[in-house]
């Protein structure tokens, strides 16, 4: 990615920028290639950099990544190493990347669930769990394979402090916990259910203070909330805690010990599963939908990221929040044409922020892309500035929009805008500007293909620039 910031409404293709005076980029980079798909699990700090977990082989065209792909960068967001290891002898057809971890000596692991072509007669489909063992340099120490009659996946993991791993599995059959040496060797195995009447599926796993907190998802279509288990450093079950929300979702400590998760909401937990708060955020009247959330070291505050829609597609948002919850600064990183999804935040020695992901869509090298970028601390910055009360949530009708559509600006209840505006390309330069909204709706007849910015005018104050696509 091409290192750039601009405010917002000034955007370039391909690039992540981040809005003017809330974040500052010192740097981005984008790892892959031109003709297949990368994918991200884990975005992890290691020993002299960062290393980006995902998967590699998909093209976009209805192929999907058939092994994993390692990227690892330094400190100044240089490109150390990029491995796609090979599966051996395994004919795998598609691999679903599900989860990383570092230990401290910067080795890797990395799980799956994999689809392998099995050459017999008939040549048929065969699924299996996939948990392997990377050296700090990217290279297969060991891998181990999880059997099932209808398939298998190793999911989440967590590196222990004696170099060796606990890990999440599932059959068709069995719904457990693992811990793995560092050579390789099971050490125990703990199956779980939801209930005596309901299969459980185990879905995240976080290192506490006493052991691990399981998030465990009933496997039904029932309507029944997820549960916490709260195990001990064995995988013994102590007690078990309703979550109080449903989805996929994150688990990270910060250095007190809770344990924080990012499910939507922004939820603040205890070591033995007890739900302490939880917060909902917006940016320029949007949900912004918190995926990760991590400690700030040296003070008490968190530093989430998530992703918060446009109505095009999803744009990267890096908050900065205090013990309780309560933000103090923001910004939206955008890339137009495509989405960016963060998998992992760390904040580096200075206290600055880094956050890591894959786009989903056509990313800056091709096809969808893993990215890092590292963004300016906030210190300075503090407290945030004073709120001047909230803006109107405008929304643009229709968009994207041709040439023989007229844009109309409304609230969601369906509030007409009658204002200001003006109409700028990427550059920043005005195309068209009026003191009132046209009624009949703003023509749009003669524009080049891509994306405008529209500013309007609410009292005193310019609103945020909202996005218009233009086909």
């Amino acid at each position: 990615m091409t290192t750039a910031l601009r405010a917002l409404g000034t955007l370039l293709p391909a690039c992540l920028l981040a809005t003017a005076s809330h974040g500052q980029l010192l740097w981005q980079q984008a790892m892959g290639t031109a003709a297949y798909d990368e994918t991200s699990s884990a975005f992890l700090p290691v020993p002299g950099g960062y290393v980006n977990v995902g998967g590699h082989g998909g093209n976009g065209r209805g192929a999907l990544p058939n092994k994993f792909y390692l990227a690892k960068l330094d400190a100044a967001g240089t490109v150390l190493w990029q491995k796609s290891p090979s599966m051996a002898s395994r004919n795998v057809q598609v691999m679903e990347q599900l989860g990383a971890a570092a230990n401290a000596a910067g080795e890797l692991y990395a799980t799956g669930a994999c689809t392998e072509l099995v050459t017999v007669h008939p040549a048929s489909l065969y699924s299996f769990g996939l948990l392997v063992k990377f050296s700090p340099t990217g290279d297969t120490l060991w891998s181990r394979v999880l059997h099932g009659v209808n398939g298998a996946a190793y999911k989440k993991v967590v590196a222990t402090s004696d170099g060796g791993v606990v890990v999440l599995g599932s059959t068709d059959t069995d719904q457990f916990i693992a811990k793995f040496s560092a050579a390789g060797q099971e050490l125990w195995h703990r199956s779980y259910t939801y209930s005596s009447t309901v299969t459980g599926d185990l879905q995240n796993i976080v290192q506490t203070t006493n052991g691990f907190l399981v998030a465990n998802a009933p496997n039904c279509g029932c309507g029944v909330s997820w549960k916490y288990l709260v195990l001990d450093g064995q995988g013994q079950k102590l007690t078990e805690k309703p979550a109080p929300y449903r989805g996929y979702y994150y688990l990270q400590t910060d250095l007190a010990g809770s344990v924080l998760a990012g499910a939507g909401r922004f939820y603040k937990i205890s070591a033995t599963g007890d739900t302490l708060w939880s917060r909902q955020y917006t940016q320029y009247g949007r949900k912004v939908e918190v995926r990760l959330a991590t400690p700030v070291p040296g003070t008490s505050n968190y530093l989430l990221a998530g992703t918060r829609s446009n109505s095009v597609d999803e744009d990267l948002s890096v908050l900065l929040v205090d013990q309780n919850g309560t933000r103090l600064r923001d910004t939206l990183l955008i890339r137009y044409g495509g989405n960016e999804w963060p998998t992992g935040l760390s904040v580096d020695a200075q206290g600055n922020y880094l956050v890591g992901g894959y786009t989903s869509d056509t990313g800056p090298i091709g096809r969808a892309d893993q990215f890092a970028l590292k963004l300016r601390n906030w210190n300075r910055l503090l407290p945030t500035r004073p709120a001047t009360g909230p803006a109107t949530a405008y929304q643009l009708y229709p968009n994207p929009a041709t040439g023989v559509d007229q844009l109309r600006v409304a609230t969601e209840s369906g509030q007409a805008y009658t204002g200001a505006y003006e109409l700028r390309d990427l550059t920043g330069r005005l195309l068209q500007a009026g003191t009132s909204w046209p009624s009949q709706g703003l023509p749009l007849q003669g524009r080049s293909t891509g994306l405008y910015l529209l500013r309007l005018r609410e009292g005193e104050r310019w609103l945020p620039a909202l996005r218009l696509a233009y086909k």
